[in-house]
Formats: structure tokens, sequence, C-alpha cells
């Protein structure tokens, strides 16, 4: 389904093979070593090497191989542990060696994510992806600013991103720069909202369908997205609007599925979520139904 070969730059990355369709699973990795603790302190370094010592010889020289950017104070140990790593739940991080190889994008085909289920990493398309076109991922929340985005890069990973997204030289690039602020200010706004019941908040539900319209509109997708369906369904369903808190119930199932897989625990449960609903809603419309018989009576 893909080849890992050398790019103009950027090291070794994944490309396709052949045409996958979005929702399909590129690969699914396990972990070589990890630490529990992703926390930069003076400890980090310790914890890497206690891990990454456990592993026969064999195994830390494949971790040797992996890419190693110079950075002004850590060591190149966990210069290359911090730049080749992935998050897994609960708290930690880990190095899985084919997913390490995949490269970033502001504007990203594929999405990965930690499967507890499974016990790996997982990278699904997000998009249709042609043969022979490089497979990428964000590395962080691509809705951050140019600035933080940028900044990151140069700390973490040391490069800079040339993507269409950080060229603010073109139309292109300001009018998706303008849009990802607005994302990350609106996100903020309903993070602040969240953790208790809606209470029928018009100004929440504004929030998530702006944020909505904005991810769609800059082609972006990711759990982010999905969370913000699921808001706009909690609200809907709130105000007593079934058939919009049934529509994106559907887009939210539809979106973990596709980026995670039918066997994440987040697309377990978004499923379950769909189909309380829909209990919910056909007791509300069976009262209705009854109601219209006894008045009909």
């Amino acid at each position: 389904m893909y080849t890992i070969k050398s790019t103009l730059g950027k090291g070794q990355g994944l490309f396709a093979a052949q045409k996958i369709q979005a929702g399909v699973r590129i690969l699914g990795d396990e972990v070589l070593f990890s630490i529990t603790n992703s926390t930069i302190n003076e400890g980090i370094g310790e914890r890497i090497s206690v891990s990454l010592g456990n592993l026969p010889p064999e195994q830390q020289q494949q971790f040797e191989t992996l890419h190693c950017p110079d950075h002004p104070t850590w060591t190149p140990l966990v210069s290359r542990y911090l730049a080749n790593c992935f998050e897994m739940k609960p708290p930690g991080s880990g190095i899985f060696l084919k997913a390490a190889r995949v490269n970033h994008s502001c504007c990203p085909n594929a999405f990965f994510s930690w499967n507890s289920n499974l016990q790996c990493v997982t990278i699904h398309a997000m998009v249709d992806i042609s043969a022979g076109d490089e497979i990428t991922v964000s590395y962080i929340f691509p809705f951050f600013s140019l600035e933080i985005r940028q900044a990151v890069f140069r700390e973490r990973y040391a490069f800079e991103c040339d993507c269409p997204a950080c060229n603010l030289e073109t139309l292109t690039g300001q009018s998706g720069e303008h849009r990802r602020m607005r994302m990350d200010k609106l996100c903020l706004g309903v993070d602040k909202r969240n953790g208790g019941p809606s209470n029928n908040d018009e100004k929440e539900l504004r929030m998530a369908l702006d944020f909505i319209e904005l991810a769609v509109d800059e082609h972006l997708d990711g759990e982010f997205l999905s969370c913000m369906y699921r808001r706009a369904r909690e609200c809907y369903e709130d105000k007593g609007l079934g058939d919009l808190a049934l529509r994106y119930a559907e887009m939210e199932l539809e979106t973990v599925k596709r980026l995670l897989g039918g066997d994440h625990p987040v697309t377990i449960e978004s499923a379950r979520a769909l189909e309380e609903l829909k209990g919910r809603l056909a007791v509300v419309q069976q009262r209705e139904r009854d109601g219209e018989k006894m008045d009909a009576s």
C-alpha cells in the first residue's frame, strides 16, 4: 500500500504505492519502546535511556537510524526521541519505526492516533490519496497560527514548514491563516464551556457551527472536528431539535470512523451515543403519536 523512500530535504517519507481511499488504514505500528512521562525536563534523558536500554542491540540500532535534528540544548538521544515519538494514552509517548517515517504537512492527507484496543499507532487516509503522493500527517494542531506552528517546528523538529498553508505570500495562504486563527479562538471558547450541560447555550452552538464551517472551508480534519460535531449534537438535543442532533451525531461518527477506524474506543463510543440518541428520539416520537391519537379520540 505504501513505500518508504527519500524525499527532498525531509529525509525519508511514506508514499502511496496505489490509490488509497479515505478511511483506509494505511498502517498499524506497534511500539518499539516508550516512556510514561514525556515532560521535557532534566529527567527525560534518563527515562529515554533506561527504556531504550531494555531493548536488544539490534532494536537499539533501529532507533539510531531515525532522524536526529541538531538542538542547542538537548542531547542527541533526547532530540532523536522527541523528533520521532508519538503520543500514547494514558499520558506517555513511544517510538514507532514505520510511523516515524511519516512527514509533516499543515495540509495533511492522513491522520495518526493511538489505539488502546490494539495497542498500536494507526494512520488512516483522511482523503483519497493518489498513487505516488506522499502520505503526511500534522504533528501539531493545524489551526495554530503560523507563528506558533513554525516556532514548534524549529524548536522540536529543526525545520520550517513550506506547505501551502505556511506561504503567506499567496491569497490562499493568507485566507487560510485567517481561518485557522479564528478556529483557534473558537476552540478555546468552546473548551471553556465544556464539561457541563450546555443549557441551550446559543453562543456555544454558534461557536461550534462556525468552527465546523471554517474547518470544512480550510479542508482540515481531525478529532477536534468530531468534538465540535458532538457539541453541536448535544446543543441541538438540549433544544429539542432531534433531527439536527441526529444529523450531527452521524457526522461525528463518520469522521471518527474515517480517521480512527471502527475498532478505536472513540469510534465505539460515538456509535453507542448515536444508537442511544436514536432510542431517545424514537421514544419522543412515539409519545407524540400517542398524544395525537388521544387528541383524535
